[in-house]
């Protein structure tokens, strides 16, 4: 008797799941094709728009300052030093050599993470088919 309780109470609460579950689709853009093997979705589209605002906000942030630094070259600094202390924490001087790569994964992550809290945003980190 429990069972069919739980059950029609899960029904209640996700009646309209298809509405709740929208967010989640891997719709891919049919009108928007490049030859006939690559069809773009919105985890592709997402994921160069990631890289990309990592690039501007690097590139905005590290621009050359004439008598001060500004805030988010600090804030850019701030993360290089945090990262770099757990790398050479955690891995040691060997692991050094692979210090830009957790660099970029940390930030990647981190971007992609802050696009899909945004209104209609898409979170590719919750998208990882093996």
């Amino acid at each position: 008797m429990t069972f069919f309780f739980y059950n029609s109470l899960l029904q209640l609460i996700f009646a309209d799941s298809n509405l709740l579950l929208t967010n989640f689709a891997d719709n891919s853009l049919q009108s928007f094709s490049v030859g006939t093997y690559f069809t773009p979705s919105n985890y592709t589209i997402f994921t160069f728009l990631v890289i990309i605002t990592f690039f501007l906000f690097l590139n905005v942030a590290l621009q050359k300052s004439k008598l001060q630094y500004k805030f988010w070259t600090l804030t850019v600094e701030r993360f290089y030093f945090f990262l770099l202390n757990i790398v050479r924490l955690q891995g040691g001087l060997r692991t050094m050599r692979y210090f830009f790569l957790f660099y970029f994964l940390f930030f990647f992550i981190f971007f992609s993470n802050f696009l899909g809290l945004l209104p209609y945003g898409f979170a590719i980190t919750s998208h990882y088919y093996p």
